[in-house]
Order: C-alpha cells, then sequence, then structure tokens
C-alpha cells in the first residue's frame, strides 16, 4: 500500500534557490497525489507577495503564511524541505530533541533524533 504525504516546502532561498527544478518536483508529487504547500515564515499582508502568490497559483499548490512562528505550529507535514530548519520545530520539540527523545511530530515513523545532537544547540 502507497502512503501519500503532506509536503512543506519553503519558499525563500529553497523554492527559489532552483526554481525550475523544485516545480517539476512538485508537480510530480501532485500528480502523484501528495499534498504540497508551500509553508512560509512570511507575513499575508505585511509582505508583497506577488512573486510566492504567483509561482503558487502557478504549480496549483496552497500557502500557508507562518508570520514568524514556528512552522510545525502552522502546517502537519510529513516532509519539511527549508533552508532554515531552525524555523520548523517548535519550543516544546526543540525541548524533546535537546533531552534526546524519540518521538513522532505528526503521522510519521517514530525517529531517533538523538543522532542530531550535532546540529541542535544545547544553548
Amino acid at each position: 500500500m502507497r502512503y501519500l504525504k503532506k509536503y512543506a516546502i519553503d519558499y525563500d532561498d529553497t523554492f527559489t534557490a532552483a526554481r525550475v527544478e523544485t516545480s517539476i518536483f512538485i508537480r510530480a508529487l501532485v500528480e502523484a497525489g501528495h499534498e504540497v504547500k508551500f509553508v512560509t515564515a512570511r507575513g499575508e499582508s505585511n509582505w508583497n507577495n506577488l512573486d510566492i502568490t504567483g509561482d503558487a497559483t502557478r504549480l496549483g499548490i496552497d500557502i500557508v503564511f507562518c508570520e514568524g512562528r514556528p512552522k510545525q505550529d502552522c502546517y502537519a507535514a510529513d516532509i519539511w524541505m527549508d533552508d532554515n530548519p531552525h524555523w520548523i520545530l517548535n519550543e516544546e520539540t526543540l525541548k524533546r530533541l535537546r533531552n534526546g527523545e524519540s518521538f513522532m511530530l505528526n503521522h510519521s515513523e517514530p525517529m531517533d533524533y538523538t543522532q542530531l545532537s550535532g546540529y541542535i544547540s544545547n544553548d
């Protein structure tokens, strides 16, 4: 059985870093039945969002504007694609990671996040 996933793709410096290639990737995911959204730290009303809205319309996907909040609090993705992953996790999740806990973020299989210890500061 094949499971469909929710993909969260950051816009600035992620999608825009490889616009053509990422567009092909997004179209393939959507065609296969996956849910794909741009999930951005941007605000919906305090930015000029013509670029992101134009690309989302062209690709037939929605946008989640997080207004600077942790992206995990705005959208329950299974797979994240972001050049700044520190914008994804909320403080509760970061604390659990620092404590070496294994857990599920959403609908994914349990993962051992202790392997990320070199990437997560204990500050």
